[in-house]
């Protein structure tokens, strides 16, 4: 984070894993993010008047990248992956 008339830049957090590169969303009032831990998953939210993170939601699995917060931050959007196949296909070659 960056003061918008210039200034040192600050950490907001260190715990965003590499699979949620995407997986965060800014408001007016602070940025939510996904944790992901032994607990599962949860979405937390960065207060910019606190500086404090707090737990607002834990949810089953999400895929990256696709939360999204609604403007009055009531409402969650993610994208979950229900199913996942694969088929091994043998080929005769000519």
């Amino acid at each position: 984070m960056r003061p918008t008339g210039g200034g040192p830049e600050t950490r907001v957090f260190d715990d965003l894993a590499l699979p949620d590169w995407g997986n965060w969303a800014v408001t007016g009032d602070g940025l939510y993010f996904v944790r992901r831990g032994g607990d599962g998953t949860t979405v937390a939210f960065h207060d910019f008047a606190t500086g404090t993170n707090q737990t607002v939601a834990s949810i089953p699995t999400i895929a990256s990248p696709s939360l999204e917060v609604s403007p009055d931050g009531q409402q969650l959007l993610y994208a979950r992956i229900e199913q996942s196949n694969s088929d091994l296909i043998a080929a005769t070659l000519e």
